[in-house]
């Protein structure tokens, strides 16, 4: 290793949000690295560990819950939904991205109206009896972090 640089370090996160939008986030205790920073839910993955059974553990060990994977591929339309279904998968995912290229035949630049992505996701929803699992169109950044932390403070 050269001087000066850090070893690279796997992580793995999630971000967990309630029905109204509102986000897990924790901060780290006194005594810790980067005590009183704020940190999603998440670790270190091991040797020979994948990220996603990382972060099942350390949502275990950090929030005492025991989440069950389960792999959802990329429906972009209602026939690659029944394709999914069809291989046994318990649940398909829509993305943006997907729907956009996918269907659109768009670039992922934000072209695609929401009532077409609406629309694609009640067509591939309806074409299958597995759950289809919707990406949130709203993007959640920093200073979403912060307007919440704001409103947490104001009595």
């Amino acid at each position: 290793m050269e001087r000066g640089t850090l070893p690279l370090l796997l992580v793995a996160a999630c971000v967990l949000l309630d029905g109204d939008g509102r986000i897990l986030i924790a901060r780290r205790p006194e005594g810790r690295p980067l005590a009183g920073l704020w940190e999603f839910p998440g670790g270190k993955v091991e040797l020979g560990e994948s990220p996603e059974h990382a972060l099942i553990r350390e949502l275990a060990e950090e929030l005492l819950v025991r989440p069950r994977l389960v792999i959802a591929p990329d429906a972009y339309d209602p026939l690659s939904a029944r394709v999914i279904e069809k291989a046994g998968f318990e649940a398909g995912y829509v993305t943006g991205s997907g729907v956009s290229v996918g269907h659109l035949d768009l670039p992922d630049i934000g072209l695609a109206t929401m009532t077409e992505m609406v629309e694609q996701i009640r067509r591939i929803a309806a074409a299958v009896s597995i759950p289809v699992i919707e990406e949130r169109f709203e993007i959640v950044g920093l200073s979403r972090l912060q307007e919440l932390e704001a409103r947490r403070r104001t009595p």
